[in-house]
């Protein structure tokens, strides 16, 4: 039954996941209070909390992710890589939730876990530690969110090496940005932008990515004339490799619009703030904060021009 309800949360569709749901619960209650089958209880409470998170019913999972550690945590030993698998999720729910403190105390025991397993720990340890210094960063604590930061990236590029680190190295740039740290900010982009150039063609689409990381970072400080270079070499980039339809396209043609609107250069910014917009909107991609930045860019080009009116018609952008 447990193999069954696996299975069909795995296919995670509107039709199996209620039925993974119905045997979780049927398990549950057939082996409720037998000390026997305390290994298939945490097994079942894992399966229904993470099947009650992808059902979006997450206020609803809390209470089974506990039972799974607290069953856990007394059968299983600490390093178990099946129960820090569970905490991961626990602190995700958490951080979901915006249960920031209780997210903090599932990291931080993470961080202790994955350290006390040495080198097999520590590629765990990087994203536990990337993950602690987003809830700092998110309450505006930057210093110790810069902390953290620095202490994942250390840990990727041991581990990984420092291709595997765009990611990081782009938190730790925002976070260095909001401190008025501009020059470290823009050194750790130029890292990750020289390593891109000297591990891959010019044309691959993560030298595209690391000219747009810098590209944005440069913009956000107002050095707009470098800005304008790394954002258009970028989008050449991703349109010659991706296809000038692909989402990631679009993105940058925004981000190339939005910096020609800042330098004065109206009918460019016009061009790619609509193609940008209009390709976004036909793929369905009008969500998150960096797709909100291009459309409030073409918005305020609209009223620079005097037309409140086609601002009002654009489609808001969710989450």
């Amino acid at each position: 039954a447990l193999y069954l309800a696996h299975l069909r949360r795995e296919q995670g569709n509107p039709q199996s996941l209620p039925s993974a749901e119905s045997i979780y619960r049927e398990v549950l209650a057939q082996i409720d209070g037998d000390q026997d089958r305390l290994h298939q209880r945490v097994s079942a409470e894992e399966g229904l909390g993470r099947t009650l998170i992808l059902l979006e019913r997450e206020q609803e999972a809390v209470p089974h992710l506990r039972a799974a550690l607290d069953i856990g945590g007394r059968i299983m030993e600490p390093d178990d890589l099946r129960l820090l698998d569970i905490k991961q999720a626990q602190a995700a729910l958490f951080r979901q939730l915006s249960m920031l403190d209780s997210a903090e105390v599932v990291y931080r025991s993470l961080i202790e876990s994955y350290e006390a397993m040495g080198p097999e720990g520590e590629a765990s340890m990087g994203a536990a530690m990337n993950n602690l210094g987003y809830l700092m960063r998110v309450q505006d604590r930057l210093t110790e969110a810069e902390a953290w930061y620095r202490l994942s990236l250390d840990g990727y590029e041991h581990t990984r090496g420092p291709g595997e680190t765009r990611l990081i190295q782009n938190n730790l740039a925002q976070v260095l940005m909001s401190q008025g740290k501009a020059e470290e900010m823009e050194a750790v982009m130029r890292t990750g932008l020289s390593y891109a150039e000297s591990h891959w063609p010019p044309d691959h689409w993560r030298v595209g990515s690391a000219h747009n990381i810098l590209g944005q970072g440069l913009l956000e400080v107002g050095r707009l004339e470098p800005a304008e270079e790394h954002l258009l070499r970028s989008f050449q980039i991703y349109e010659a490799g991706l296809g000038p339809e692909h989402s990631w396209t679009a993105r940058a043609r925004g981000n190339l619009g939005t910096v020609y609107r800042r330098l004065g250069r109206r009918e460019e910014a016009l061009v790619h703030l609509e193609k940008s917009y209009a390709d976004l909107r036909d793929q369905n991609q009008l969500r998150g904060p960096p797709v909100r930045r291009i459309v409030d860019e073409l918005a305020a080009l609209y009223m620079d021009m005097g037309r409140p009116d086609l601002a009002e018609q654009l489609d808001p952008v969710e989450g």
